[in-house]
């Protein structure tokens, strides 16, 4: 339950060992709206996610400008999931991942050096929908060493598009890759469904005076066994944009 929302942090300048954000969340957590800079490039990692054990969690919304990586992530559990994050001028790399499991949609990378680091054979990288921009022929956009699935990935500068196990692939834009053997029960294509993705959900910030609590309409937050259903349906029903419940126990 560690969240960090509506934030801009500057690392300022001289702080060679600097981190951001030093962060770990388990089972839920999230870093949303939330801006990291570094003065001049330096420090270790804008997000850095290696104490054990990281996620499952969300990262969204986050711009990470400058230090060696903008996140670094590491242990085989729990799974990292990145929607709509801007890194760039990082100097080792964009995103290094240690062994963790990492779900990435609409990635924006600038960068001279690999937007992904995928560095063990264990680790597990889903990357979709993303631009890695501004690399250069000594590397590849996505340095893969594990499992890896990337789908609608575009990139400029770099001498390829994914790199896996020291061979160059893809040339500069990924339609669709697998980095191991597609098995299917079917005699189908062996492509994913690119079915449409909706967002996550946004915090709504209304107004207290359109809330409405179940108690209001006859629910009981005690440890009878009266049935709080038609009570919290009547609530549902009322039309209020935000429905909450007292502390306490319901029954359905």
């Amino acid at each position: 339950r560690n969240n960090i929302y509506d934030l801009t942090l500057d690392a300022g300048r001289g702080n060679n060992g600097v981190i951001g954000i030093d962060y770990l969340a388990n089972n839920r957590g999230s870093i949303q709206n939330v801006t990291i800079r570094s003065g001049a490039g330096a420090g270790v990692a804008g997000i850095s996610l290696t104490r054990r054990y990281p996620g499952p969690c969300l990262i969204k919304n986050v711009q990470v400008d400058g230090f060696d990586y903008a996140i670094h992530i590491t242990h085989y559990e729990y799974g990292i999931t990145m929607e709509h994050v801007a890194i760039s001028n990082q100097r080792i790399a964009g995103i290094a991942n240690e062994n963790n499991v990492l779900a990435i949609r609409d990635l924006r990378s600038s960068n001279a050096v690999p937007a992904i680091q995928n560095l063990f054979a264990s680790g597990m990288v889903v990357i979709i929908d993303s631009v890695c921009l501004n690399g250069t022929s000594s590397h590849a956009a996505i340095e893969n060493q594990g499992d890896l699935f990337a789908r609608n990935v575009t990139t400029a500068g770099y001498a390829s598009a994914i790199q896996q196990l020291g061979i160059y692939q893809n040339g500069s834009v990924v339609d669709e890759f697998v980095s191991g053997q597609v098995a299917s029960l079917f005699a189908t294509s062996l492509r994913s469904l690119n079915l449409p993705i909706r967002e996550t959900p946004d915090t709504v910030y209304d107004s207290i005076g359109q809330w409405v609590s179940v108690v209001d309409f006859g629910a009981t937050p005690d440890v009878s066994s009266h049935d709080d259903g038609p009570a919290i349906q009547a609530a549902i029903d009322s039309g209020a944009s935000t429905i909450y419940f007292p502390q306490g126990a319901y029954h359905v």
